[in-house]
């Protein structure tokens, strides 16, 4: 079962280029969301103001190297690790979480659009990638609500207060 495309088996009744009209339409519409809410928030006009602010204050110039070096360690240090999370379960939840989904849409974007049809083989790698980012998803977000996010003494909230943050951990 977990070495089996989903999405070919489901093709019989949905078509492919439906399945990859939804995905792009779903794509354009995070970008377009991503968007309105920059606008909305006025945060790219924050970022400009504060670059702006930052640029008249520095006391030395950046070269490009020095940027690109800088760039990396912030995307591996920041990005890649979490390293902003200093709770180690904390970290652990994220990390598990954002790999998951990572994994997962790779996967589902690569079987929709490469091995979505019946008579098209998929390489067992897929589909066991898909299974794997949907339980580190899982797993990520399950550690959350119910190691860090309903722990009453940390958060000092009841267990049955449901914010809108917690929807998508539990949606899951």
């Amino acid at each position: 079962m977990i070495s089996i495309n989903p999405f070919s088996e489901i093709s019989a009744f949905i078509p492919s280029f439906v399945m990859q009209t939804y995905v792009i339409a779903m794509f354009v519409l995070v970008i377009g969301a991503t968007l309105f809410d920059v606008v909305h928030k006025k945060s790219a006009k924050y970022f400009f103001n504060n670059s702006v602010k930052a640029k008249k204050s520095a006391t030395r110039n950046v070269g490009s190297g020095e940027k690109v070096s800088i760039a990396f360690k912030t995307a591996t240090n920041e990005i890649l690790t979490s390293s902003e999370f200093c709770s180690t379960r904390r970290r652990l939840a994220h990390l598990l979480t954002m790999y998951g989904f990572i994994i997962f849409v790779v996967a589902t974007v690569v079987m929709i659009f490469s091995y979505s049809t019946p008579n098209t083989m998929t390489p067992s790698i897929w589909p066991l990638a898909w299974h794997l980012g949907a339980a580190m998803l899982c797993v990520g977000g399950y550690w959350f609500w119910f190691f860090i996010r309903v722990d009453v003494a940390a958060e000092g909230n009841k267990w049955y207060r449901v914010i809108r943050a917690d929807l998508f951990v539990l949606s899951l």
